[in-house]
């Protein structure tokens, strides 16, 4: 699950992906992310495989990515919600041992999208 998750996260915020947009490359980042990547830039380039674009790509919402991030983030959900389920009533396999913390949330892409 973690492959997975891994391959819906945006390699510039290292997010999962809001707003996904495939880029003429072939990879895809948040679209708030490559905007302001691309923003600070003279020539836009991929920031994976360095891959230059000129002129500058339209970039559309990929609906297709949009829909696997929802799906995946949701049995991401699910399987948290058991593995905390358990640990709370106790299991035999060892998880009521597992101490479940709760991380504040991160504010990457807010700091990052603070392009000036």
């Amino acid at each position: 699950m973690a492959e997975a998750m891994d391959s819906i996260s945006c390699s510039i915020c290292l997010e999962i992906l809001k707003d996904p947009v495939t880029i003429p490359c072939g990879h895809n980042y948040c679209m708030d992310c490559i905007k302001c990547y691309w923003d600070q830039l003279l020539v836009c380039n991929c920031p994976q495989c360095r891959q230059t674009f000129t002129p500058r790509p339209v970039l559309n919402k990929n609906t297709v990515m949009a829909d696997l991030v929802e799906t995946l983030t949701e049995i991401n959900t699910k399987k948290m919600q058991e593995v905390r389920h358990k640990a709370a009533v106790g299991d035999s396999e060892g998880l009521s041992k597992m101490k479940v913390v709760s991380l504040p949330e991160p504010n990457t892409r807010e700091e990052f999208l603070k392009c000036e």
